[in-house]
C-alpha cells in the first residue's frame, strides 16, 4: 500500500502546528474540520486504518530528528529508535543530572539585617564543580548556594559578565558531570521541540515543553544590542532563569533567561520566552573559569571577584530598532571614546584589525578585552579613513553601554 503523498503530510503537519500555536478551541475545531475533509479521501482512510496514524508519526519523527539525516551528528546521549514518549523521558532524566537550583542571598535595603533570597536555576558547565546561571539571579548577593542531586551546597561566585547576563558559581561536590552541549554546527531551528528545565518558584526539576519559535532575536535600547536569543514557547517562569533549554537528545541548546511581559510588567504575553544560545554561554563561561584559575581546584582568595568588562562609551542610536551600521550617535563624557576624541557621525570599520559590520561583532571584540587594554580603531570621518588608538576603560556599574 502506498504511503501518503508529500502534500498530504504537509497539510497534516500544518494542522498540527496550527493547533499547537493557537491554544484556542476555535482554532482546534477549524483544524479538525479541515483535517476531517482530508481523511474522507479513500487512500488516506485506508492508510490510517492500516498503519495506525503512521504517516503522522513519521512526519513527527522527521521534525523531531528521530529518523536522523546524513549530515546531522549522532544524537548522543539519547539512543536512536526509542518511542517519542521514551525519548522525552530519557532527555529529561539525563538533563536532571546536570540541572541545579540556585539561591542567592543579600540584605534587604529596606529592612537592614533581614536577608532576602533570590531563586534561580543553572546547570553544570564543568566537571570540577562550575555551574553557570544568569547574572541577574546573583546580582547584589553576598551568599550563594546550589541545590544538586537533592542536596544543598554552599557556593562561591567565580565571576560574572553583566553585559551578557551570565554568571559562574562553584561548588565542591563529588560525581559532578558537565552537561552535554549542542555543537555549534548543530544549530537549533524554528519548530524544533525543546524542554525547559529548572526551579520556577523553587520547584526544583520542573519541566516545560515547547518549540523554538524563532532564532536570532536581538533587541536594542539604543546603546547596546542583545545576544541573538532563541525564542521559545516553552513556559519560562520566575526561577527558571539560568536553567537549561535542551533538545530531545538531552543536549543543552540555550540558557533560559527571560520572558516577555507587557508594559506594566504583568505577565500578559504567555508563551514568549528567550534563551541565550549555548555557544555564547560556553564561550563566556570558559573565559570566567580561566580567569578564576581554570578547572583545577583553587583556593584563591579573590574567587568571588566579578569579571570586569571593557568599556568604550558610545551609543549608536535610539529606539528599539537594531542599528544597521556602526555610525556613532553619541559619545559619553569621561570614557575611552571621549578621551580618544571620537565624534558623533564617525563610522567604525574595524577594531584591532578585525572588521566589524554590526554592533554584535563590535561587542564580541570588546568582550575579548579587559579595562586598560589598548586597541586600534579604524573609522571613517566625513568620508575619510582615520586610525585611532585608545585605552579601554571600565564600564560604569549601572550602565549597559559597551
Amino acid at each position: 500500500m502506498e504511503g501518503p503523498s508529500d502534500s498530504v503530510i504537509q497539510r497534516i503537519e500544518g494542522f498540527a502546528r496550527t493547533h499547537h500555536e493557537s491554544g484556542y478551541e476555535e482554532g482546534y475545531m477549524d483544524g479538525y474540520r479541515h483535517t476531517r475533509k482530508l481523511l474522507i479521501r479513500r487512500s488516506v482512510i485506508a492508510l490510517l486504518i492500516g498503519i495506525g496514524f503512521g504517516g503522522i508519526a513519521v512526519a513527527a519523527a522527521a521534525r523531531s530528528g528521530l529518523l536522523g539525516s546524513s549530515g546531522s551528528p549522532a544524537p548522543d546521549p539519547i539512543e536512536i529508535g526509542k518511542g517519542r514518549g521514551d525519548r522525552f523521558k530519557a532527555a529529561v532524566d539525563y538533563a536532571k543530572g546536570f540541572t541545579v537550583g540556585v539561591k542567592a542571598t543579600n540584605t534587604s535595603p529596606k529592612t537592614p539585617g533581614r536577608n532576602v533570597d533570590h531563586l534561580g536555576s543553572g546547570f553544570i558547565i564543568d566537571d570540577n564543580g562550575y555551574v553557570v546561571t544568569n547574572e541577574h539571579v546573583v546580582k547584589g548577593a553576598s551568599e550563594f548556594s546550589v541545590v544538586w542531586n537533592d542536596r544543598e551546597y554552599q557556593a562561591e561566585l567565580a565571576g560574572v559578565n553583566r553585559s551578557a547576563d551570565i554568571a559562574v558559581l562553584r561548588i565542591h561536590a563529588r560525581g559532578m558531570k558537565a552537561a552535554k552541549l549542542a555543537a555549534e554546527a548543530e544549530k537549533v531551528f524554528q519548530s524544533e521541540e525543546v524542554l525547559a528545565i529548572g526551579s520556577p518558584h523553587g520547584l526544583h526539576y520542573s519541566v516545560t515543553y515547547g518549540i523554538v519559535s524563532h532564532t536570532g532575536r536581538r533587541f536594542s535600547d539604543g546603546r547596546n544590542v542583545s545576544l541573538p536569543y532563541i525564542q521559545t514557547d516553552a513556559a519560562i517562569n520566575s526561577g527558571n532563569s539560568g536553567g537549561p533549554l535542551v533538545n530531545l537528545q538531552g543536549r543543552v541548546v540555550g540558557m533560559n533567561t527571560w520572558k516577555l511581559n507587557d508594559e506594566l510588567g504583568e505577565d500578559n504575553a504567555p508563551g514568549i520566552g528567550f534563551a541565550i544560545p549555548i555557544e555564547y554561554v560556553k564561550r563566556i563561561a570558559d573565559g570566567i573559569i580561566k580567569d578564576n584559575g581554570g578547572s583545577a581546584p583553587s583556593d584563591k582568595a579573590d574567587a568571588g571577584r566579578p569579571l570586569e568588562v571593557a568599556y568604550l562609551g558610545i551609543s549608536f542610536g535610539l529606539g528599539n530598532a537594531v542599528p544597521t551600521n556602526l555610525r556613532i550617535a553619541e559619545v559619553f563624557r569621561n570614557t575611552a571614546a571621549y578621551e580618544a576624541n571620537l565624534q558623533p557621525g564617525d563610522t567604525i570599520q574595524s577594531m584591532d584589525g578585525r572588521p566589524v559590520r554590526d554592533i554584535m561583532e563590535l561587542q564580541e571584540v570588546i568582550k575579548s578585552h579587559r579595562p586598560g587594554d589598548k586597541v586600534e580603531l579604524r573609522i571613517l570621518r566625513n568620508g575619510s579613513p582615520l586610525t585611532v588608538t585608545l585605552q579601554l576603560g571600565s564600564r560604569p556599574r549601572d550602565d549597559g553601554v559597551r
